[in-house]
């Protein structure tokens, strides 16, 4: 994954520093995008629009995203 408009490559990686919970939703977007919102704060959420560089990944990076939430947020 690469931010869009900036450089990278395969080896890209996306950091995500926020509050978590097991149910945070994981949306398709449709087009090749998911969308994940978090809590930023107590009171605020923020979402993220993240697409894979190879679409043939997308199932894996949604169910990858989501796996890693709730092992996280356990």
């Amino acid at each position: 994954m690469r931010r869009e408009g900036e450089e990278g490559g395969l080896g890209t990686v996306l950091v995500l520093n926020s509050l978590l919970y097991a149910n945070t939703p994981v949306k398709d977007m449709g087009d090749g995008y998911l969308l994940i919102t978090l809590p930023e704060t107590k009171d605020t959420l923020v979402s993220y629009l993240v697409k894979p560089v190879d679409a043939k990944k997308f199932d894996e990076l949604k169910e990858g995203i989501e796996r890693v939430v709730k092992s996280i947020a356990m």
